[in-house]
């Protein structure tokens, strides 16, 4: 017998035919492999998820009510830098959780427009005494996005207002 006989004579897992090559096992490998590959891949992720490697994203909508608890949650775990832009701020548990982030020592940027000046509880007029010099826009009227940016990582985005009541009537 020679040495290449070794190699290629031997029984089939599935069949135990004396071949050198079963088409089932050669798809089963094909299979295992494939199917391997995609597990480390989906176990690679998961770990560069939990350490940070991965963005994530999470959507929150105001029927629920959670809207304003996320944004007051994204501000508290603030460690550098906070930048709001808003075309309305009405909302005292936001402010409140902005004067703390800044009393933490967070920098704190707030760009209003125009017509946050004249809204009815407006905290604009609040927000000196609490800490926060709020830039107001003297272009623009209207900022239609509302957008809080934490830590340069984490971005909110969407039609919530800052507004104390926008959780139970906006959609």
């Amino acid at each position: 017998m020679r040495t290449s006989d070794c190699h290629v004579r031997r029984n089939c897992v599935f069949c135990g035919s004396l071949r050198r090559v079963c088409a089932m096992s050669d798809w089963l490998m094909i299979a295992i492999g494939f199917s391997g590959g995609l597990a480390i891949w989906f176990a690679l992720r998961i770990i560069a998820r939990n350490i940070g490697m991965m963005a994530h994203t999470t959507a929150h909508f105001t029927q629920k009510g959670d809207c304003t608890d996320a944004i007051v949650r994204a501000i508290r775990g603030a460690k550098r830098e906070i930048l709001v832009q808003a075309n309305s701020f009405t909302c005292p548990a936001i402010a409140a959780a902005l004067a703390e982030a800044r009393k933490r020592g967070v920098f704190v940027s707030i760009l209003l427009d125009r017509g946050s000046e004249k809204q009815t509880y407006s905290e604009l007029n609040d927000l000196p005494q609490k800490g926060l010099l709020p830039f107001v826009s003297s272009q623009h009227l209207r900022l239609h996005d509302q957008v809080l940016i934490v830590d340069r990582e984490t971005v909110i985005t969407g039609s919530f207002p800052f507004a104390p009541h926008d959780g139970k009537e906006h959609a």
